[in-house]
């Protein structure tokens, strides 16, 4: 009888040995290329999520219809209203970088743009810089880091299943299920508001606005997720691009200096306004050259729907597509002296003279980010009232110091080198 047990036990581990080799094997074949790609792309260890846990980059038949309604959501005077918000969390963002044991240089950031986030789009402000109740940033960032050092691979659906028995795999879920309860906490209370104060739909009703209201007609688990995509994409990019920007900062003290300079003299002291981004032009060059030489996310994917002819070549139909955009951004056909840190490229005149194309940071076509504008305008404000108030310093001389790894955002493979004192005011 005993034996017998055995046998079963030993027959169903084997068979579940090999539904798990046969999902590695099948998969690795399936998306050969794609691993091909990760080996080759300028040194970055890139490794894509393949499978049903999340899937990065797979086309919704309604994208279309849900961008012509969030693209009001993002008109000059919904993100002119923003401003406010930008200010007063990069005023907390302020507080933290003046204390000794700050927080991680891309945790500080992304807090500020989860606050900002939240105030701006969902009407509340959680204080994530200030309270350590909510660990949203973490949750991302721990979902990315496992992400970024294994797949998820997908047979006949039973990839996360299997995974789900692996140790990291219990962990993953874990942080899904916390990002999930903080994004719903969130939704609980507009939710509330929405009920209080119901918005009449129109032409310029705020995101979160705009998926209550009942127009898309939207499931809640539909809401949650774009709620989720909205909220990780302005935490992550945004804060990442800052970190480093605030780095380059550092690296470069006479583009910090001129760069305060501009801030005192169009802003002065007083809080920022929607009305002095205009006038911070060089700070808005300052970002789009940290955009260049450190591009947030490195490579962007596509897939063809119909032959595409580039010169003499012919990408066919159905072929995934991946553009390395930090080897575009550094290319020295179109940026010569690729490495130095230059903010004047983006001059008027110097702009003029290269193709759109070679500058594709927000990615580019009908699926290029559609919070372009919004990042720009929160990190202008934030920026603005750092150089202001603090001084920069980084032990770094040059980015071949920097090592980097990446899975959606790039990152360095350690914590950034950035020091902040404050400013003797005269």
């Amino acid at each position: 009888m005993i034996s017998k047990i055995w046998l079963n036990i030993l027959w169903c581990s084997g068979f579940l040995l090999a539904v798990v080799v046969g999902s590695v094997l099948v998969s690795l074949y399936r998306n050969r290329y794609i691993y091909r790609f990760a080996k080759t792309v300028n040194g970055f260890p890139f490794y894509p999520v393949i499978g049903n846990l999340h899937k990065i980059g797979k086309t919704s038949p309604q994208w279309k219809t849900r961008r012509r309604h969030f693209v009001k959501s993002f008109s000059p005077s919904i993100l002119k209203s923003f401003v406010e918000f930008f200010y007063t969390n990069s005023t907390a963002l302020v507080d933290a970088l003046r204390k000794p044991d700050r927080p991680d240089l891309y945790i500080a950031f992304q807090n500020y743009s989860i606050d900002g986030f939240c105030e701006a789009i969902m009407g509340r402000n959680y204080n994530t810089q200030k309270k350590s109740e909510y660990s949203i940033v973490e949750d991302l960032d721990r979902l990315q880091e496992i992400c970024r050092k294994r797949c998820v691979f997908e047979v006949f659906n039973l990839s996360v299943v299997i995974w789900g028995f692996i140790h990291e795999g219990l962990k993953t879920l874990g942080y899904l299920k916390a990002v999930s309860e903080f994004v719903n906490v969130i939704l609980k209370d507009k939710r509330r508001d929405f009920k209080q104060s119901p918005v009449i739909a129109d032409t310029t009703l705020k995101i979160a606005d705009t998926l209550l209201n009942g127009d898309m007609k939207l499931t809640d688990k539909e809401i949650e997720d774009e709620i989720t995509l909205f909220l990780s994409a302005a935490s992550d990019t945004t804060g990442t691009t800052m970190a480093f920007i605030v780095t380059l900062l550092g690296m470069y003290e006479e583009v910090q200096e001129k760069m305060y300079e501009e801030v005192m003299t169009y802003v002065g002291d007083k809080a920022i306004g929607p009305e002095d981004l205009h006038n911070l032009k060089y700070t808005e060059r300052v970002i789009l050259e940290s955009m260049r030489i450190l591009p947030p996310i490195p490579t962007v994917g596509r897939h063809a729907k119909q032959d595409i002819h580039c010169g003499s070549k012919v990408i066919p139909k159905g072929v995934d597509i991946y553009i390395n955009i930090i080897k575009l951004h550094r290319n020295e056909k179109f940026w010569p002296d690729p490495l130095r840190f230059n903010p004047d490229r983006f001059l008027p005149e110097e702009v003029a003279k290269r193709p759109k194309y070679c500058y594709i940071p927000f990615s580019a076509g009908p699926r290029n980010c559609i919070g372009k504008t919004y990042a720009i305008m929160s990190m202008k404000t934030s920026l603005a009232n750092i150089v202001r108030n603090l001084k920069i310093t980084s032990k770094y001389k040059s980015l071949e110091e920097l090592n980097f790894h990446s899975f959606v955002t790039m990152r360095t493979i350690t914590q950034l080198d950035c020091h902040f004192t404050a400013r003797k005011k005269e």
